[in-house]
């Protein structure tokens, strides 16, 4: 954390991944590589002792190589006719604050969250050359969008209830009260089915229309 001044608190994160698997696309098919970083901030300003506002920030980026080989619907072992690469970026953006209502009783919480994620998919010929019904192609972009509206209220209870019924004596009781909406879009190009790999028709071995870790 970095205070930038008694009331403000700034404090950055980042981060880096990297995942290498044995398929080499000649004698073992699958995923090779995995690799993201992670880069972002949070802000915290202290409005006074009851009152308090932040706001946070992140962004992902992340990159993955597959090998397969799709023919009539099976999988060749190796050589791999096909070179899968996707990329993904993820943006987070959150709004925040938290407000004391009444000192030691009442507690108020509300975010807002806003994700917006972008996943890129290319094929390419692997290291078996390109199969006759699977050419190169660059998918179209597909785009996860999310909002999420986050509030709660917490009422602390007379502790002395919870000693008059036998409890614990430190036991402090509350009620809560939350309210949660979401709102989500995806303007993919497969539909769930595909997105998922499964009931796609027998006939389409091309991977034009399914994707799911560059098998159809």
């Amino acid at each position: 954390d970095i205070n930038v001044t008694n009331t403000v608190t700034f404090t950055p994160n980042g981060g880096y991944r990297l995942d290498d698997y044995p398929a080499d696309g000649i004698t073992t098919n699958g995923i090779t590589r995995y690799e993201s970083w992670n880069a972002g901030a949070d802000v915290s300003w202290v409005i006074t002792p009851l009152a308090t506002v932040y706001v946070s920030y992140s962004h992902e980026d992340g990159i993955r190589e597959v090998f397969t080989s799709p023919v009539s619907g099976t999988l060749d072992p190796s050589p791999a006719r096909i070179n899968l690469g996707t990329r993904d970026f993820n943006d987070v953006v959150i709004f925040g604050g938290k407000y004391t209502a009444i000192p030691d009783k009442l507690f108020l919480n509300a975010t807002y969250t806003f994700s917006r994620g972008t996943s890129r998919w290319a094929q390419n010929c692997g290291p078996g050359t390109c199969s006759a019904t699977v050419l190169p192609v660059a998918y179209p972009d597909t785009h996860n969008t999310n909002h999420r509206i986050d509030a709660s209220a917490k009422y602390m209870l007379d502790p002395t209830i919870m000693r008059n019924a036998g409890f614990f004596a430190d036991a402090k009781p509350y009620v809560k009260a939350r309210v949660v909406w979401e709102r989500n879009s995806n303007d993919s190009w497969q539909n769930i089915d595909q997105q998922l790999g499964f009931s796609v028709s027998g006939a389409d071995t091309t991977l034009q229309r399914a994707i799911f870790l560059g098998m159809s």
